[in-house]
């Protein structure tokens, strides 16, 4: 019990102290950013929870998308991007959104800084990563979202189409 309350005093007393209680604020600030805001994150690497996005190109993506008269779901981003980090660790790993998206769409993934995802924004405009698309055999735009999204977003817009 002592040694509880001699860390309590000794907290207290670094928080009292501009120089130190700044220096947590901002050790707290670079991990937030290391762990949450810029994670780690392999493209090229595929879970094998929530969404499974197809290695395919995109005009094969569009012809199966046409032979089994499911829609589009197409995930634009870039490498250096945050957000896009994110929803490939944090969002497309949902469990339910893989659930209903596997079942329900053709899924790619494209690199928007390659040649291929430089073709895609000739046909469909985009200004900002990441940027999903759900798009209809077709070729119609049914949804379009650029930025961060979580989960349950995606999933409660995609039953809605």
């Amino acid at each position: 019990m002592n040694s509880i309350k001699t860390l309590y005093f000794t907290i207290k007393k670094w928080l009292e102290n501009k120089y130190i209680s700044n220096g947590l604020y901002i050790i707290g600030f670079l991990a937030l950013y290391i762990f949450y805001i810029n994670p780690k994150v392999d493209f090229n690497k595929h879970s094998d929870k929530g969404i499974q996005f197809e290695q395919i190109s995109l005009s094969q993506a569009i012809q199966k998308s046409k032979a089994e008269n499911k829609p589009l779901f197409v995930d634009v981003y870039a490498t250096w991007c945050g957000p896009c980090k994110r929803m490939k660790k944090f969002t497309f790993t949902d469990e339910k959104l893989g659930a209903y998206y596997n079942e329900n769409f053709i899924n790619i993934s494209l690199d928007g800084e390659t040649m291929e995802g430089r073709r895609f924004h000739n046909s469909f405009p985009f200004s900002a990563y990441p940027t999903v698309f759900i798009i209809a055999p077709n070729g119609e735009i049914l949804l379009k979202e650029e930025g961060f999204s979580f989960a349950f977003s995606l999933l409660n817009k995609a039953k809605t189409l």
